[in-house]
C-alpha cells in the first residue's frame, strides 16, 4: 500500500471524529433542552386549564345556588301565604276540613319541592 494513501486513511476518521463529535454533543444537548421545555410548557398548559376548569364549576355552583335560593323564596313565601289563610279560617271551619287542608298543602308543597330539586339538579 502506498504511503500517503496509509496516512489519508489514518486521518480521515480523526478529522470525521473532529467534525461530527461536537455536532452529536449540540444535538443530544438541543433535544435534552427543547424535551424540557416542552415538558414545563405542557406542565403550564394543564395548570391554567385546570384554574379555568376551577373557575367555571365555582361560577357554575354559584348560579345554581341562586336558582335554587329563588325556588326556596318562592316556596317559603307560598307557604306563609297559604299558613296565614289557614290561621285566618281555622276558627270558622270544623275540625276535619283544617286538617285536610293541610294534608293538601303539605302535598303540593312536597311535590313542588321535587319539582325544584330535580329542575336545580338537572334531573328530568
Amino acid at each position: 500500500m502506498n504511503l500517503t494513501l496509509s496516512n489519508l486513511i489514518q486521518r480521515i476518521p480523526i478529522k470525521a471524529l473532529k467534525l461530527l463529535g461536537p455536532a452529536i454533543v449540540a444535538a443530544i444537548a438541543t433535544y435534552k433542552a427543547a424535551a424540557l421545555q416542552f415538558n414545563a410548557t405542557l406542565q403550564q398548559l394543564r395548570e391554567n386549564n385546570e384554574l379555568t376548569a376551577r373557575q367555571h364549576l365555582f361560577d357554575y355552583y354559584k348560579e345554581r345556588q341562586k336558582r335554587l335560593s329563588k325556588g326556596y323564596s318562592s316556596l317559603t313565601y307560598s307557604m306563609d301565604q297559604v299558613l296565614r289563610v289557614n290561621a285566618s279560617v281555622a276558627e270558622e271551619l270544623p275540625n276535619g276540613a283544617l286538617k285536610e287542608i293541610v294534608d293538601s298543602f303539605t302535598s303540593i308543597a312536597q311535590l313542588h319541592l321535587r319539582s325544584t330539586i330535580r329542575n336545580k339538579a338537572g334531573i328530568t
